[in-house]
């Protein structure tokens, strides 16, 4: 059986900090790093939108996020993109996602997650 994601072990972002913050904060909504990439990466492949990482901060290891429905999410997005740059694309989904969630909590100055599931 194939590795996921072709063998990648690690998820890079750009916004490590904004991360980092957000489980500090906000604990109880966020309580690992992985929970919230996954959610930043389902509000950047629900919007249908990515942002390029403009470097490369290691943020969690791949084995930490559920691969089994992600993947294939991925893989229907973007069918035309191999593993690796199917994690690629992952990481680009969820570094919009992060910066708008970013974004709304500090407006806000808390958690209001029912948007990003409307």
């Amino acid at each position: 059986m194939p590795e996921p994601w072709g063998g990648s072990k690690k998820i890079y972002t750009s916004s490590k900090g904004k991360y980092d913050r957000l489980h500090e904060r906000f604990p109880e909504d966020f309580p690992t790093l992985s929970n919230l990439f996954q959610l930043a990466a389902a509000i950047g492949m629900k919007e249908g939108e990515v942002a390029r990482l403009k470097q490369r901060d290691e943020l969690i290891n791949v084995y930490s996020i559920d691969s089994d429905l992600l993947e294939p999410l991925i893989a229907m997005l973007h069918p035309n993109l191999q593993d690796h740059e199917r994690l690629e694309r992952l990481m680009e989904h969820a570094e919009y996602g992060i910066n708008l969630l970013w974004k709304d909590i500090e407006e806000l100055q808390t958690v209001i997650l029912e948007p990003y599931l409307e």
